[in-house]
């Protein structure tokens, strides 16, 4: 019995020994990972950020394209205006009323086509001059700074700030590694919702329970959760709509959208004047 005691306290070191180094390669493997997490985290951030920005070229687009076909219609109206004007001559004998119905379409014509051009410039300007500051001021690539950087790595000898318990934590016999983590003990706290700061790019805020966000993301207790990172995540439909970049273009659009609808009324009014000056024409 004494001998079997022996032999039992003698091997207590060599287990613990054992258990110690199981635990510090778990711990660097975890690390390791969680720097390959930060890094990946990082890249989907960008990507992220940057199919916001091609949405701000897309919203912008659509307008760019309108006034662009806007330009060239009138312009080629405005050429057929100028050529029924100065060489479409009504002859001598043609009533005074028609002749100046004639002259006052045509002259309406010219004028409202040269309106809706300039509309369609303004237009045009206006929108890629606020896709500009949208751009360069508001949706940014959310670029890591050298601190975010710095942050991703983790020293080996922050294995020795860890629990004990966590060192010569037994595989199965102890229970599991989250059991022991600071960062895992709000598990039983009341669940409540508080709103969570956006990201870089960010303007909404995500609902988060309390208990939810205070655990750890991994079993050592070191890593935030990323549940309210901003960049992360799949928006579609209507959610789409909410995200901050989409309700900064819809503001911004306050501001070429009026010239736009002011270029489709303006282009109705010439073209219906041109026609009756046309009609005019064909009378005398």
């Amino acid at each position: 019995m004494a001998l079997a005691s022996g032999v039992a306290m003698a091997s207590v070191p060599g287990m613990l020994k054992k258990a110690f180094e199981y635990n510090r390669d778990n711990f660097m493997e975890d690390r390791e990972q969680r720097m390959k997490k930060e890094f990946a985290e990082m890249k989907y951030k960008i990507t992220q950020a940057g199919l916001w920005r091609e949405d701000v070229r897309d919203f912008v687009s659509l307008t760019e394209m309108k006034m662009s076909l806007y330009l060239i219609v009138n312009v080629l109206l405005l050429g057929f205006t100028m050529t029924l004007w100065c060489e479409g001559q009504l002859p001598e004998s043609t009533p005074d009323w028609l002749v100046m119905g004639n002259q006052t379409a045509t002259v309406s014509a010219f004028a409202f086509l040269l309106l809706t051009v300039w509309l369609a410039m303004h237009a045009s300007v206006a929108a890629q001059a606020y896709q500009t500051r949208v751009l360069t001021q508001l949706v940014r690539l959310p670029i890591p700074t050298w601190n975010e950087i710095e942050a991703c790595r983790t020293a080996a000898s922050e294995f020795e700030k860890v629990n004990s318990r966590q060192m010569f934590r037994v595989p199965f016999a102890a229970g599991k590694q989250e059991n022991y983590a600071a960062g895992n003990t709000a598990a039983g706290a009341a669940a409540t919702t508080c709103p969570v700061a956006s990201g870089n790019t960010g303007g909404h805020s995500q609902e988060v329970t309390a208990d939810h966000a205070s655990l750890a993301a991994d079993p050592w207790g070191l890593e935030r959760r990323g549940d309210d990172i901003y960049e992360l995540g799949e928006y579609s439909g209507m959610e789409v709509a909410k995200l901050r970049h989409m309700k900064l273009m819809r503001q911004a659009a306050v501001y070429w959208q009026t010239y736009d609808a002011f270029a489709r009324v303006s282009m109705s009014v010439g073209i219906n004047q041109l026609m009756l000056a046309m009609i005019y024409y064909i009378l005398g």
